[in-house]
């Protein structure tokens, strides 16, 4: 049986490893504002990586947040995007949940969003509390 559980387990290990991409991260200048993409050894773009004051999303409890098709997603260490690009707005991970929203809408004259619903969603995409409220309480920043 230890064998049996032992082989199951290295059997995931190599899947895992298999599906993980050797990602470079890109920057280009667009304008004024700088654009950062993971691309494959071949050169092609992989996916977008969400950006703050003109600088790359960083990795929070694992996670990175993308952008594919102006939808907010999720990207881990190994390059596998493990929740796919579906949010207009998402927060990073506060330990194992973060706020997501659908609907919402950028004001074009100062770039912020409004309007949508929240929801949570867990580090595996997992919806935790369905995206179906005008304001959900922050507890890590203390706000609506």
């Amino acid at each position: 049986m230890k064998k049996l559980a032992f082989t199951l387990m290295l059997a995931f290990v190599f899947i895992g490893m298999a599906n993980a991409q050797s990602l470079q991260l890109h920057k280009e200048k667009v304008g004024k504002t700088y654009v950062y993409t993971y691309q494959t050894e071949d050169g092609e773009d992989y996916c977008s990586v969400y950006t703050v004051n003109d600088t790359p999303d960083k990795f929070v409890c694992g996670l990175q947040r993308i952008v594919k098709d102006g939808k907010i997603g999720f990207i881990n260490k190994d390059g596998i995007i493990v929740i796919v690009p579906q949010y207009d707005l998402a927060e990073q991970f506060a330990g194992n949940n973060c706020l997501v929203n659908k609907g919402a809408q950028t004001d074009g004259a100062d770039g912020n969003a409004q309007g949508g619903l929240w929801g949570v969603i867990d580090k595996k995409g997992k919806v935790v509390m369905p995206c179906g409220y005008n304001k959900v309480w922050d507890e890590s920043k203390k706000t609506y």
